[in-house]
């Protein structure tokens, strides 16, 4: 594009860029979300308030319970070296029609902690990710987490909402937390104590 504009040679460009200029062409670095300084003041608080934790109790790490989720396409088409194949000498390279990405795909979320997957389930095919979603889903979360062997206290980190600390064992009270722009009221979820930043689920 540079060459085009000046009307130059390509290798003049580069000569000129590399030698003269000592620049050096970087690819982009992609990353999930563009943060706001306070988004990001939030995420070192609780990064902070993590360590600490695990500081004075070495077991607390393996009482984290973190979920994510990730879109799962019907089929990946195949890449070249996929698609490669062996040929006899002199024979020309082989053609195949470039496919394209499967437009069928379906949510995946999965939740984890130390010793591996706790509990996963896909998104239903017409069903949108809301506050209420995310309430059944926690729901059936937590039963999954009842049925395993017992850890008295769980710090739920979800990649995408807040950071929730619960006590399985208690009694049913009530937590209130931001999904978007709705406030969610989640049953048997019980804080305890320490309070971590509540982020925007779109953060």
């Amino acid at each position: 594009m540079i060459a085009e504009s000046l009307n130059m040679s390509v290798g003049s460009v580069f000569t000129i860029m590399t030698e003269d200029l000592k620049k050096k062409k970087l690819c982009a670095r992609f990353v999930p979300h563009t943060l706001t300084t306070e988004q990001k003041e939030h995420r070192i608080a609780s990064s902070e308030d993590l360590i600490a934790a695990a500081d004075e109790d070495p077991n607390f790490l393996k009482t984290i319970v973190t979920g994510d989720e990730s879109w799962c396409l019907e089929y990946d088409p195949e890449t070249r070296r996929q698609s490669s194949e062996w040929t006899s000498p002199g024979k020309g390279r082989p053609m195949k029609v470039r496919a394209s990405k499967s437009k069928t795909k379906t949510m995946l979320l999965v939740f984890f902690d130390s010793r591996g997957i706790i509990h996963h389930e896909f998104l239903r095919q017409g069903s949108t990710v809301t506050g209420a979603f995310y309430k059944d889903v926690l729901h059936r979360l937590l039963k999954r987490m009842r049925r395993i062997p017992p850890l008295e206290t769980f710090v739920l980190n979800f990649m995408q909402t807040s950071l929730l600390v619960l006590n399985i064992s208690s009694n049913l009270q009530t937590f209130d937390s931001i999904n978007g722009n709705q406030e969610i009221k989640y049953c048997s979820f019980i804080t305890l104590g320490k309070e971590f930043p509540s982020l925007p689920y779109s953060q």
